[in-house]
């Protein structure tokens, strides 16, 4: 069964109970992730998510070399957000890659944009930024919807190799 069709079950049967900011981890260990969901809300359909966190379950070595090539074929692969992925940069150094929308649209004075930052190989963070395009500068992570098929989709997508 493929990453996709392991969540996509899990997922529609995610009901928050209420909370404030409901999170729901969704350990996948026959693939070898667990993913962390932080939403404003969760429906029978989708949710407005906060932060979509991938931890890898049995860490691998870091590798500067490796993590460039995740990332831009992680870049490549998602299709199913607003805008396409782009890499942006790699620290060799503290092992981060930075992926972003292409192309992000602006509202105003405001300009709203994907991040998917990968530290390491082991640890995968993405949110939707709303950033300022004006003086003082100022940035902060917004909600996104996404349906359930669109987040599975995006996890597969992200930790594939």
């Amino acid at each position: 069964m493929t990453l996709r069709e392991t969540l996509l079950p899990r997922l529609a049967e995610w009901a928050s109970a209420g909370e404030d900011r409901p999170s729901e981890r969704f350990p996948l260990p026959e693939h070898g992730w667990t993913a962390c969901l932080t939403a404003e809300r969760v429906d029978s359909v989708g949710c407005r998510i906060l932060e979509l966190q991938l931890t890898r379950d049995n860490p691998v070595a870091e590798d500067a070399d490796a993590l460039t090539s995740q990332a831009k074929a992680a870049a490549s692969r998602v299709t199913g957000l607003m805008e396409p992925l782009r890499l942006v940069e790699v620290d060799r150094v503290h092992q981060v890659a930075m992926l972003r929308s292409e192309g992000p649209p602006s509202n105003g004075d405001f300009v709203q944009y994907y991040e998917v930052r990968f530290h390491g190989r082991n640890l995968i963070r993405v949110e939707r930024i709303k950033a300022s395009k004006n003086h003082p500068a100022s940035r902060g992570a917004i909600a996104f919807a996404l349906t359930h098929e669109v987040i599975a989709k995006l996890v597969e997508d992200l930790v594939r190799e």
